[in-house]
């Protein structure tokens, strides 16, 4: 039996509007490697990166990918194209 999950795990805060934080933001470079993650530790931050760093990704096909503090994938984006989008503020 498959287990589907519903909602992000393993989270250190909710903030105010029930989003969960902190998220870790991995965009991969050509040649399909990631050098670090970068903590987003709110809303803010999330909608900075969404606006600058992961659109240039996006638009240059890298793959983007945005997971929670369990590892577990929020956000896959690869080719150009959003393949998953478990995020609340999208």
């Amino acid at each position: 039996m498959e287990e589907h999950l519903n909602e992000l795990q393993y989270k250190d805060k909710v903030d105010p509007e029930g989003d969960l934080y902190p998220l870790y933001l991995y965009i991969y470079d050509f040649d399909g490697h990631h050098r670090n993650s970068i903590r987003l530790n709110n809303k803010v931050m999330l909608n900075y990166a969404l606006r600058g760093s992961i659109k240039i990704a996006i638009n240059q096909k890298r793959e983007v990918r945005i997971t929670d503090t369990g590892d577990l994938l929020c956000f896959h984006s690869q080719g150009g194209a959003i393949l998953y989008n478990g995020l609340k503020t999208l």
